[in-house]
């Protein structure tokens, strides 16, 4: 598989990113295996070692921690996440989880690429929207709120540490 593909404007986007969203689709739309997804794309694609590390990183990664990644979007978008379409919530999604959780990726390029993407899975106002959400995360980390641990210790541990509440719940009690 080639590096690049050119988008629409002739931007080259990053095939590692793209067949990463392609599997998020698979595992958050047609309800995909994790793992046996992955392996099918690697099947169909030559990649280099690093692009399937990569790929593999930011499928995991966006996967486990989606409750908190979810919860960030929500407070940065004015747009429910149920009203966006299936392929740009997985853009954003594979996004923040690049601004928050991998210390490798510049900010710069986790919004660009997420934005290149937007392009060609989404409508014309996708990869502004893209940008605009992104960028407002990138530029606001530090004032990310989660549920008040105070007043529901069960939600603040699910949202902080993405897990379901019912499973905080079973490890409280």
């Amino acid at each position: 598989m080639e590096n690049s593909k050119n988008n629409k404007e002739g931007r080259k986007i990053d095939a590692a990113r793209e067949t990463a969203l392609k599997i998020l689709y698979d595992i958050n739309e047609k309800g995909a295996y994790s793992n046996i997804s992955i392996n099918k794309y690697f099947n169909i694609h030559e990649l280099k070692e690093i692009d399937k590390a990569f790929i593999t990183e930011l499928v995991y990664g966006t996967v486990k921690w989606k409750l908190t990644i979810d919860w960030i979007i929500e407070q940065f978008s004015n747009v429910k996440l149920s009203k966006i379409s299936p392929w740009i919530i997985n853009i954003l999604r594979m996004g923040v989880y690049q601004l928050l959780f991998v210390d490798r990726v510049p900010a710069t390029a986790a919004c660009n690429e997420s934005v290149k993407l937007a392009k060609r899975y989404g409508h014309a106002a996708s990869s502004g929207y893209v940008n605009a959400v992104l960028r407002s995360i990138a530029r606001n980390k530090e004032k990310i709120e989660y549920p008040d641990k105070n007043r529901d210790v069960l939600r603040f541990l699910s949202i902080k540490y993405s897990h379901p509440e019912w499973m905080v719940k079973r490890w409280v009690d």
